[in-house]
């Protein structure tokens, strides 16, 4: 686990003012939440090492706060290291910004040796992603991902930020999710990959594998890391959202495993302590009114119900479909092209229960791996959440079929 504190018994207790009504305590022993926690809200950011899908986001805590609501009578965090920061500064202050370029395109800064060396990659919303390319004597190299010197810093950024690398933090056992390295303030150190889900393609090809199993792998690979992240805690039960998971947020690494990214725009799940069950929550802005892509929306989030981790589970329907298409849901079958560029036209299939059509070549595949992803991609794509599978069952389901 990846922990660094700021004092110790002997020193001074600071107080961390995040965002109002609540505080975080720097102690010697570990960070503390007051009684009256902040709800995190998302911004609908997405930015990764490949491509910038990132939305207008929010600049202040107000502005995020009118994003969703917590539904139930008292929504508390469920254990005490959701309101937890655990930073590393020093591993990030190695970096040496003292070459940094701000007009040119590929920008390069040193790192501990004069070897490595820091290239520009992407623009997210709020975030700029670099590629820290290994030293002389370590050639792996990492992401690393820094506030934008066009934003501001604000409450609700550090608290986005936070949240990112504590959620990777907490789920460093899991094989299918990116491993965080290093985290302060706004800027965090990520492993390296080769390319997202959109690049599948192109990489496995260029290796000559990019078979029906291939692709199965892939599927098992989504469908595990949402299984972990649902697992997070196993009396709780899933205490965080990802609630972006899309083609952009699965990357592809050099052994050909992939791995679920970027959690800046996740949720954390509080417990209902009057209810003793998990809260819910609300958008207030619905599938695509803020600006996202409808078509990554869950179709309870399009009718504006109470949101829970089964939007995830949606989530891998959509992911295998883009793995037996690579494209989106609606967007690779001509009939469905015909509105998938229209927020409120593919609003409204989504609310109707429409399922994406797939082209026939892959509806009437014989090949049995591609079966089994299209059988898994329709349970994961059920219009209830009530009746979506588990993710741990699919890689169940697969495992028996092969």
């Amino acid at each position: 686990m990846m922990r660094q504190y700021l004092c110790n018994h002997n020193s001074h207790i600071s107080v961390i003012h995040l965002c109002s009504g609540s505080e975080i305590t720097v102690c010697g022993s570990d960070f503390t939440a007051q009684e009256s926690p902040c709800e995190e809200h998302d911004n609908g950011l997405m930015d990764n090492i490949v491509e910038d899908t990132s939305d207008a986001t929010a600049t202040n805590a107000s502005d995020a706060s009118d994003r969703f609501t917590y539904v139930g009578d008292d929504c508390r965090p469920a254990r005490a290291w959701q309101t937890t920061s655990r930073p590393t500064c020093n591993v990030v202050h190695e970096i040496d910004w003292m070459n940094f370029d701000v007009h040119s395109s590929r920008r390069n800064s040193a790192y501990s040796d004069a070897t490595a060396r820091l290239t520009f990659l992407n623009r997210g919303g709020t975030r700029i992603v670099w590629k820290a390319n290994g030293s002389s004597t370590e050639r792996i190299g990492f992401v690393l991902k820094t506030l934008r010197m066009d934003k501001a810093f604000s409450e609700i950024m550090l608290e986005y930020q936070r949240i990112d690398a504590l959620a990777m933090d907490e789920l460093t056992s899991s094989t299918n999710v990116v491993d965080v390295y290093g985290y302060c303030g706004q800027t965090v150190m990520n492993e390296i990959g080769i390319g997202d889900l959109h690049r599948a393609e192109k990489f496995f090809s260029s290796h000559g594998n990019y078979t029906s199993l291939r692709k199965l792998q892939l599927a098992q690979d989504v469908a595990n890391a949402v299984a972990d992240l649902q697992e997070i805690d196993k009396e709780m039960g899933p205490l965080i959202l990802h609630r972006d998971i899309g083609p952009a947020n699965m990357l592809i690494m050099p052994d050909g495993r992939m791995k679920l990214n970027d959690f800046n725009g996740a949720q954390m799940m509080y417990w209902d302590y009057a209810n003793n069950h998990m809260c819910g929550y609300r958008r207030t802005k619905l599938c695509g009114e803020d600006g996202r892509r409808a078509d990554a929306r869950s179709p309870e989030e399009c009718l504006g119900n109470v949101l829970s981790e089964k939007s995830d589970t949606y989530s891998i329907g959509t992911i295998l479909f883009f793995i037996l298409t690579n494209d989106r849901i609606y967007h690779s079958h001509e009939d469905d092209r015909k509105f998938s560029s229209d927020n409120a036209l593919v609003r409204e299939v989504i609310r109707k229960g429409q399922e994406p059509r797939l082209p026939s070549k892959i509806e009437e595949s014989n090949d049995t791996a591609i079966g089994a992803i299209r059988t898994a991609m329709r349970q994961a794509l059920i219009h209830d959440p009530v009746e979506n599978p588990p993710p741990e069952v699919l890689p169940r389901f697969w495992n028996k079929r092969f």
